[in-house]
């Protein structure tokens, strides 16, 4: 973990580690909730956009940032290693 200086008052504080994660198409959702399974904090913004289907407006959501998430990563987190591994299926 990053740490650094607040501008402000000059305390310490700690600088998220964040990395961007590559996924398979449409393969966002289940990413997110395997690693947020595992416990990590997982960014997976989205968007709710209108659209007419057979004459009617319904409300579709879009992933903001096609086949990526963002992961933080925590200092007790065992390895970057297990974020491979594929997580259990039930």
């Amino acid at each position: 973990m990053v740490t650094g200086r607040s501008p402000t008052t000059g305390d310490q504080h700690r600088v998220p580690n964040w990395h961007l994660i590559y996924t398979k198409r449409s393969g966002e959702a289940l990413a997110c909730a395997g690693l947020a399974r595992r416990g990590h904090g997982v960014y997976f913004p989205r968007l709710s956009q209108p659209e007419t289907r057979n004459g009617r407006w319904q409300s579709r959501v879009v992933t903001l940032f096609s086949r990526h998430l963002l992961l933080r990563l925590t200092d007790d987190c065992q390895s970057r290693a297990q974020l491979h591994a594929p997580s259990p299926t039930s």
